[in-house]
């Protein structure tokens, strides 16, 4: 029997915490549990105050929308990270390449996939382990171990985005949906691949792997606005295409007899060909405000970061930049390009360009160099070196057109 069914989306509920991840309602609940001891008479050691940096930490990863609770969760647990007494927390911060920016990027981009990388092609216990140990020794040998199994999991990840769009070129850019698979490919980076097909092509991307020996494909879908990919993919199961599936308007995992593979990607295609053309939204790029190169400086970027945490719900501003042009750019790492941008004016500004080597963002960055471009990204604050210089991450980028 069950004395008590904590669920803040049950009807009747009105606690006003629906949003919250589920670290977020353990910290509700151990905070209410201590109220009822103290009111009781009873003695208690704990202050829950001091596991934010934890909340945080979940909260984030689980891209709940950064509102309300959830952003003082975010924003008061970051601050205790900087003099965090996890051992394990503390040993992930100084296994980082570069001093970090406590911001939410921090928990979403660089603590984050080091825990879940355990998850997906490691012991998963891993993960728990680190932010549960109470020794610093055994956290900084668990932090070397998450942070190797990342590293490995971005080359797994890197081989299979690069076959996969291998395959898609292969099967030619006519389709309405992205859908690749191959046995060999592994189960834990198939959603990550999936997404960054989605991006680079303004597709709905399906990419399927091997299942440990079961004989069947797996895999994971990331769809655009307008499509909703769970949808499709339980209708499909429905019908008996698939083993199992399941997901949201944005995301779905599925499984697979691969004779069926032909199958899946007719009522996918079936699918998407009723939608009104109006329904796919996937080229619109919207931005919250343009300004001119010379006004996107250092005291621009530090306004901005005053609205940190960014996350699900509360997303970083997107600033366009009309009208420039692209003086440098060169390849830094495997995929991504550094870049000069200028008005004409004198005015410039560094970026980068993540991951777009090979994309068509790259395309219309090196005609950038002859005409004026458009482009669109988020201002950051770059502190290397010791200074502070601000920088424009870019996200898209298009051709001057005549009116």
């Amino acid at each position: 029997a069950v004395t008590a069914h904590i669920n803040p989306n049950q009807p009747g509920c009105d606690s006003g915490i629906g949003s919250c991840a589920a670290v977020g309602v353990t910290f509700a609940v151990v905070v209410g549990l201590r109220r009822a001891a103290l009111a009781r008479g009873y003695a208690c050691a704990l202050n829950p105050m001091h596991i934010l940096d934890l909340v945080a930490l979940g909260t984030v990863c689980d891209v709940v929308p950064l509102l309300g609770l959830n952003r003082a969760f975010v924003l008061q647990g970051l601050k205790i990270w900087q003099q965090t007494q996890n051992p394990g927390l503390k040993a992930l911060l100084e296994i980082l390449p570069k001093a970090p920016t406590f911001d939410s990027s921090l928990a979403g981009f660089q603590i984050g996939p080091r825990l879940n990388a355990a998850g997906r092609i490691g012991p998963s216990n891993l993960a728990a382990k680190i932010l549960t140990s109470r020794e610093q020794d055994e956290a900084q040998r668990l932090a070397s171990e998450l942070d190797h199994l990342n590293t490995r999991r971005r080359e797994i990840e890197a081989n299979v985005l690069s076959q996969a769009r291998l395959k898609l070129k292969e099967q030619g850019g006519d389709r309405a949906i992205n859908l690749v698979a191959d046995p060999t490919w592994h189960p834990g980076v198939v959603g990550i691949v999936a997404g960054r097909l989605k991006d680079a092509t303004g597709k709905p991307s399906i990419v399927l792997g091997g299942d440990e020996g079961g004989g069947m494909l797996t895999g994971s879908g990331r769809s655009i606005p307008g499509f909703d990919l769970g949808a499709a993919v339980l209708n499909l199961r429905a019908r008996g295409i698939l083993v199992s599936g399941g997901g949201h308007a944005m995301a779905a995992g599925l499984k697979l007899d691969p004779s069926r593979l032909e199958e899946l990607e007719q009522g996918l295609s079936q699918a998407m060909e009723q939608l009104p053309p109006h329904q796919m939204q996937a080229k619109i790029r919207e931005i919250d405000f343009a300004v001119s190169l010379s006004a996107a400086g250092i005291d621009l970027a530090k306004f901005l970061a005053q609205l940190h945490p960014y996350g699900a719900g509360n997303p970083e501003p997107k600033v366009a930049l009309p009208r420039v042009w692209v003086r440098f750019m060169k390849m830094v790492g495997k995929n991504h390009l550094r870049l000069t941008l200028s008005d004409g004016t004198g005015a410039q500004i560094k970026g980068i360009a993540f991951r777009a080597a090979g994309t068509n963002l790259e395309t219309i960055l090196r005609q950038g160099r002859d005409r004026r471009i458009h482009i669109v990204g988020t201002l950051a604050i770059d502190t290397w070196n010791g200074g502070e210089q601000v920088q424009l991450l870019v996200d898209d980028a298009a051709l001057e057109t005549k009116a």
